[in-house]
């Protein structure tokens, strides 16, 4: 196997990235502060989404985060 097919394997078994993983990328690589706070309204939703469906939160939890 080369080392592109491994890649391209282990990318196919990631889980989709959620709002939260989005917004720590945005907001870690100093993105514009409207795109970042887009983002982070975006994961506050999709956390009560989650919430209210009664499923357990994801993303990038024990991460220590600044906010908007």
């Amino acid at each position: 196997m080369t080392e592109e097919e491994w890649i391209e394997r282990q990318l196919a078994k990631a889980p989709e990235p959620t709002a939260e993983d989005v917004w720590w990328v945005l907001n870690r690589f100093g993105f514009p502060q409207e795109q970042v706070e887009a983002a982070y309204e975006a994961m506050l939703r999709e956390k009560e989404e989650r919430e209210a469906a009664g499923q357990p939160g994801g993303g990038r939890a024990g991460v220590r985060r600044s906010e908007p």
